[in-house]
């Protein structure tokens, strides 16, 4: 087994579009991970005949996560407010029950919206001694208790083992076996609300420290843990050293590790 390095992890927080010059290199890469995943997936097991980007480019913000210079894995990640019609109604709640929706708004209607959750082929089945299917999983937990938002919606492929991933971090289930576009296939719909705690599952808990130690968020605002962003006054600690690294990566195409 090859022994991982903490240092060559790697989190960046990348725009659906438009990122920094800087940056072109970790979206593009980020970018073919998720058409090689996602590619074949959608014309092979759904009724899509053709592939375009714009599920890509029109994401709130895109949660990549690289090793060595590899883009591992990434979530789609999108801000909405479920009390607007036009966000309610957005494809990806197609086939939310209204019970379902409900349950998701208990405690606000500011909904992170998780979806497209991919791991590239080289890093699937337990590779260099780690599942990178839960490492994702943690690290966008954790994403989501920085987003300021109330809740974090999820559809979790049973035939993909995600309804396990999901448990094993930590999720509210919602409503189990729900119709899919994925022929043959269902979803168990979930969401994880601020506070939620994230299960600290040993080895990975130390790379998910380390790497979100590291983050460099290059779209949405990072908050407060368990905060809500009405709740959140001021500049953090964490916030400061994620802009000063991203103000670096633009001046320079490196991103030292800074220390307050």
């Amino acid at each position: 087994m090859k022994e991982l390095n903490l240092n060559k992890f790697e989190l960046v927080l990348l725009p659906g579009k438009s990122p920094p010059p800087p940056y072109l290199e970790y979206y593009t890469k980020a970018y073919d991970c998720w058409r090689e995943v996602w590619k074949e997936c959608l014309i092979q097991e759904t009724t899509k005949k053709s592939f375009y980007s714009d599920d890509f480019t029109r994401q709130d913000e895109i949660m990549s996560l690289f090793y060595d210079g590899q883009c591992t894995g990434l979530v789609f990640l999108r801000w909405v407010h479920m009390n607007e019609t036009p966000l309610r109604e957005d494809s990806f709640f197609k086939l939310w029950p209204e019970e379902a929706i409900a349950k998701l708004c208990v405690r606000g209607p500011h909904v992170v919206v998780n979806s497209n959750f991919s791991v590239h082929q080289n890093f699937r089945r337990n590779a260099m001694g780690i599942s990178w299917k839960n490492l994702i999983a943690c690290l966008s937990h954790k994403r989501f208790l920085h987003s300021g938002q109330d809740a974090m919606a999820g559809q979790l492929r049973v035939s993909k083992g995600m309804p396990k991933a999901g448990a094993a971090t930590g999720v509210t289930l919602l409503m189990p076996g729900q119709p899919t576009v994925f022929v043959g296939d269902s979803v168990d719909l979930i969401a994880i609300y601020q506070g939620s705690p994230i299960n600290k599952m040993p080895i990975l808990w130390d790379i998910v420290e380390e790497t979100w130690d590291r983050v460099v968020p290059l779209a949405k605002p990072i908050y407060p843990e368990n905060k809500t962003e009405e709740e959140s006054q001021g500049i953090t600690k964490t916030q400061l050293e994620a802009l000063i690294r991203t103000v670096a990566s633009q001046v320079q195409y490196s991103v030292p590790r800074v220390r307050i």
